[in-house]
């Protein structure tokens, strides 16, 4: 019983995870679309060590 809890709570927390993910991709997308609305274009840095940067600039 008390592994099936525990697989029923890890289950929960993954869908609130999901869930999280979900809304901040897309408060994430709005700001990119807001930023390139007023001129700014995104600029990817891949040259950090496992993992993307993105700076943006004016043009």
């Amino acid at each position: 019983m008390k592994l099936e809890f525990k697989i029923d709570e890890l289950r929960r927390e993954m869908r609130e995870l999901e869930k999280s993910y979900k809304n901040i991709k897309a408060q994430r997308d709005s700001l990119k679309v807001e930023l390139e609305q007023l001129g700014f274009g995104v600029i990817l840095d891949f040259s950090t060590e496992g993992s993307s940067k993105k700076s943006y600039h004016q043009g």
